[in-house]
């Protein structure tokens, strides 16, 4: 039965042929049913040379967080049109960003402890949309001009996730001064 499913899945026409036809695959599948599309993302200022971590919606708790080994060039956001940015690390709509530069960060001998990445995190810093896109992070490096078009026209087609709730004030120290 198991089989029968998978067979079915693998089956399955590809949505959007334009987006094939345009990156030059031959069905619009990425090779494999298991490989993910690109996700673009925005945020509310420019933090691409800072760790990106998942927390919870509220800003509480830390959900995941790179080791100083999965942070590199080949990690780092690629600028796009309209300030969105190709992500190649993971980042979500509950993303936060360090302080830490991806520098600093990826010369550590090891992450940070939990409470540690916690207090590093930059306040206000958050990503406001995501969108997934109908291509592979591959397709998408190869052909730039392809995913700054699906920007300019508006991302046709594609389901734009935007941040909703609106984060209370950061908590102040006893001088006033912010975290």
């Amino acid at each position: 039965m198991m089989l029968l499913v998978m067979t079915v899945a693998g089956c399955k026409a590809p949505r959007d042929r334009a987006a094939s036809a345009a990156i030059g695959t031959e069905d619009g599948q990425a090779e494999g049913s298991a490989v993910p599309k690109a996700v673009i993302y925005r945020m509310n200022g420019d933090y691409s040379d800072h760790v990106p971590v998942l927390i919870n919606a509220s800003r509480s708790h830390l959900i995941s967080f790179p080791s100083p080994d999965d942070v590199s060039e080949f990690t780092k956001p690629v600028g796009l049109t309209g300030g969105w940015w190709l992500d190649r690390q993971g980042v979500g709509i509950n993303t936060a960003f360090l302080s830490f530069t991806r520098d600093q960060y990826s010369s550590m001998d090891e992450p940070p402890v939990p409470d540690r990445i916690m207090e590093s995190i930059l306040p206000g810093a958050f990503v406001t949309e995501t969108a997934t896109l109908p291509v592979t992070v591959p397709q998408a490096l190869a052909n730039r001009m392809y995913v700054d078009s699906l920007i300019s026209a508006g991302l046709p087609g594609i389901k734009v996730k935007r941040r909703m709730i609106l984060y209370p004030e950061e908590p102040r120290r006893v001088d006033g001064t912010e975290h």
